[in-house]
């Protein structure tokens, strides 16, 4: 029988932080300034689950910068729906509408947000916009 061996891989920055061999999920967290905002919205743009988006978001939070707010926004609209969800979630924490970045509250809203028909996005991406602006947040 002829097995074909699989190379070893390097764990991911997740997987390190998880089984105790680094300090933190990644190197993101350990950026600072114009280069963790740079890397932040990276991150937003196009990592996956548990290899940086899940960080990004949680540090979009803590940084909103413009870029970031901007990286929100389009990724609200041009990412699956499992990402837009959070996406929601954190601008809506950010314009003051939700007490955390992931408001449980606000879930159904969020939830929205969880689809691929073009036409049910933009009316949720309406309905957040008039909410910030009924609020009078920038």
């Amino acid at each position: 029988m002829n097995t074909r061996r699989v190379p070893p891989t390097e764990p991911s920055d997740f997987e390190r932080w998880h089984d105790g061999l680094g300090d933190s999920p990644s190197a993101l967290a350990a950026l600072s300034g114009p280069q963790q905002t740079v890397a932040i919205v990276a991150a937003l743009d196009r990592a996956p689950w548990f290899e940086g988006l899940g960080e990004a978001l949680d540090l979009a939070a803590e940084n909103p910068s413009p870029a970031v707010i901007d990286a929100l926004w389009r990724n609200l609209q041009a990412r699956s729906g499992d990402v837009a969800v959070h996406c929601a979630a954190v601008l809506a924490y950010l314009h003051g509408l939700a007490t955390e970045p992931f408001d449980l509250a606000q879930r159904p809203f969020f939830l929205r947000f969880h689809t691929d028909d073009a036409q049910e996005r933009q009316a949720a991406i309406a309905t957040l916009r008039a909410r910030i602006v009924e609020r009078g947040a920038p």
